[in-house]
């Protein structure tokens, strides 16, 4: 019956970990996009999640240790504005 949660069950899901996206279907493991700036990781949290953050949430992930490695020689106020466009 439709819309019975009972008898529904979870076949898939959809990850984010460190700089990877995972879609994880009937147990199958797949990596369908990697991430290796801030900016493509605001984007994928956008298009896989549906979360936009504001740019003081963006402030405050940037520059903090978990920081994807590869954006860290670019000033904060140029990423922000690379998001922006």
């Amino acid at each position: 019956m439709e819309g019975d949660v009972e008898n529904e069950r979870l076949v898939g899901l959809v990850s984010l970990m460190k700089d990877k996206v995972k879609k994880i279907l009937f147990g199958e493991v797949t990596v369908v996009e990697r991430l290796t700036t801030e900016e493509e990781l605001l984007v994928a949290l956008w298009k896989w999640f549906g979360v936009k953050l504001s740019e003081q949430e963006i402030a405050g992930i940037m520059g903090r240790p978990t920081e994807l490695e590869s954006s860290k020689d670019t000033p904060l106020e140029q990423r922000l504005e690379n998001i922006k466009e």
